[in-house]
């Protein structure tokens, strides 16, 4: 590749580089104009070449490089209202939450963790025997397909049902974040939200 190429292909991602430290999440609309109409192709090549994530919410609309999100312990990383996963997409994020927790999930732990709507992708993956369920009570627990793994799980969901099993409590920020999140996801209303807590222009 002659030098004036190689450069130009540099500029091009150090630009997007830049554009990414500055405003952390940005959807591919975004990146057209302010990269003056480049075409998605190469915008994705020049993604690809630095490293990126999609985001598993927002039907994937927007993308981060792979070294800006601080995952949390479940490996997700909330920016405002749009949600990553160091595991990709909603369905394998799910399955791997569910297989990798000791005491499964209920539909409403997984809507209060992940921040949206989760029963479509739930329903998917039962039916395709990625995950298992089991009634538990009044809910349905999703545990693992295995079924010594699944076991354990339910055994240990007992456990904690009985209060001889404990799950580390959110703290105090991190419970009201995940309330006003359910409640976006629930209602679709963000406007009543204290300042910082409203969605903002990604633009």
């Amino acid at each position: 590749m002659p030098n004036v190429a190689k450069k130009m292909v540099m500029d091009g991602r150090m630009n997007l580089e830049n554009l990414f430290r500055r405003r952390l999440i940005i959807d591919m609309q975004t990146l057209q104009r302010l990269c003056k109409g480049r075409s998605k192709r190469s915008l994705f090549r020049d993604l690809s070449s630095l490293g990126y994530f999609s985001s598993y919410s927002h039907a994937g609309k927007f993308y981060t490089l792979t070294n800006i999100p601080n995952f949390d312990e479940y490996g997700l990383w909330h920016y405002k209202v749009v949600s990553f996963s160091k595991n990709g997409t909603l369905k394998s994020t799910i399955r791997f939450l569910v297989e990798d927790s000791m005491v499964g999930f209920t539909h409403r732990e997984l809507t209060m963790l992940l921040r949206v709507r989760v029963q479509n992708t739930l329903n998917d993956l039962t039916e395709n025997s990625a995950i298992s369920r089991e009634r538990l009570g009044n809910v349905f627990l999703y545990i693992s397909a295995d079924k010594k793994e699944g076991t354990l799980q339910i055994a240990q969901r007992r456990k904690q049902i009985d209060g001889t099993y404990q799950i580390r409590p959110l703290d105090l920020h991190s419970t009201i974040e995940v309330y006003l999140s359910c409640y976006v996801v629930k209602t679709g209303i963000q406007g009543k939200f204290p300042i910082n807590y409203k969605q903002k222009d990604f633009r």
